[in-house]
């Protein structure tokens, strides 16, 4: 995995000169692209595997240009991270005690 990170990194940086704007729209048409691959995915359409890794991994870059590009503060991402994993975290510990009473 963090071969995966480091390479995705070194990608979005390649775009650190552009400004959070740009790098914000480039971002949602990539999303829009992501979900017509993930829709076709679904239906189980031809290719659409191969489709669907292809936008994902679009999506996963420009994510992380524009982390760069918008300067987006790491600190402020792990306490989200944070906040969505204790969520999960406490969920999963709820469904857990639940199981055990009945």
């Amino acid at each position: 995995m963090n071969s995966l990170f480091n390479s995705v990194l070194e990608t979005a940086s390649l775009f650190k000169n552009c400004d959070g704007y740009s790098q914000s729209a480039i971002l949602k048409e990539e999303c829009a692209e992501l979900i017509v691959a993930l829709s076709h995915f679904d239906r189980n359409r031809e290719g659409s595997f191969n489709e669907m890794l292809e936008e994902l991994t679009h999506v996963l870059i420009s994510c992380f240009a524009f982390i760069i590009c918008a300067n987006i503060k790491e600190e402020d991402l792990i306490a989200e991270v944070n906040k969505k994993y204790n969520k999960y975290h406490f969920l999963k510990s709820e469904v857990k005690t639940h199981e055990r009473k009945n």
